[in-house]
């Protein structure tokens, strides 16, 4: 088959997550794939660490009252970036194998991938700055707000408002973008070289925050390393972008956590049921 039968069967395939895994030869699929899990796990056995050592941080809206600690700008973002790769590389396996079927065979071709990957995870890593400004705010929060009826309202109303992010046109607008790898990943000829794909990478990033962001929020709720809730998040992001029933998840999601939120603001305990403490 010459490069232009390929690129034309390429291009007549469907544009979808299941699609996408059938655009590479078995061995290719599973080394990209393979390099994700190991970069994934990599994440969480950091993150599983320090989130040991780090049990008594005031690190949420539910642990206000704790023993309070206070991290150093370097040593938040750290964590966090270990966090989002822990959370985020399994979810972009549709469009890496999108980017790695479009680029073509080669060392330079699969380093091309590998940088749009970066790309994307970049995105997410600076996502941290913003919360860390969040983290610290909640450690000014006083310790007596723990036994008080505002506190709970307040998270019971940031549940809510994710919940309802999730039933937006927004967020189904992002979510399709999300859910076409062979466009997320620069086309059906992904070859314009590193840099180009690391471009490609920072924008596809960009989108998915757009489409997840509002469930990020949930861990200033029930704590930031919360490593229960980090588990059902990452579970709702990888569905979102595998799943072909990913629209009525969101939308079970969405109603999921209104009525999570309410439940708070209703019954102030629920708080400190849902983080754990």
């Amino acid at each position: 088959m010459t490069d232009t039968q390929l690129r034309r069967e390429r291009a007549e395939r469907p544009d979808t997550p299941r699609a996408a895994y059938a655009r590479l030869s078995a061995p290719v699929r599973a080394r990209v794939i393979a390099a994700l899990l190991a970069v994934a796990a990599a994440g969480w056995a950091y993150t599983v660490r320090e989130a040991d050592g780090m049990s008594g941080m005031v690190m949420g809206l539910g642990q206000v009252g704790e023993m309070a600690m206070t991290m150093a700008v370097p040593s938040f973002l750290g964590m966090w970036a270990a966090m989002m790769v822990a959370m985020m590389s399994p979810t972009v396996a549709p469009v890496a194998l999108a980017h790695r079927g479009a680029a073509g065979q080669g060392r330079r071709r699969a380093v091309s991938t590998a940088a749009f990957v970066v790309g994307f995870l970049l995105v997410w890593t600076a996502t941290g700055v913003v919360a860390f400004g969040a983290y610290r705010l909640i450690l000014e929060i006083p310790v007596d707000a723990a036994n008080s009826r505002w506190l709970p309202a307040v998270a019971g109303a940031v549940l809510v408002g994710v919940g309802a992010l999730q039933l937006t046109p927004w967020k189904m607008h992002c979510l399709e973008a999300c859910r076409r790898p062979v466009a997320a990943a620069g086309g059906t000829d992904a070859t314009a070289g590193v840099a180009a794909s690391f471009g490609t990478g920072l924008v596809h990033g960009w989108r998915c925050l757009g489409c997840c962001w509002a469930l990020m929020v949930v861990l200033l709720v029930v704590g930031v390393m919360n490593l229960a809730w980090m588990a059902v998040i990452a579970a709702i992001f990888l569905l979102d972008k595998h799943w072909s029933r990913a629209v009525g998840l969101t939308r079970l999601v969405g109603a999921l956590f209104i009525v999570l939120g309410l439940a708070v603001i209703a019954f102030p305990d629920a708080l400190a049921f849902i983080s754990g403490v």
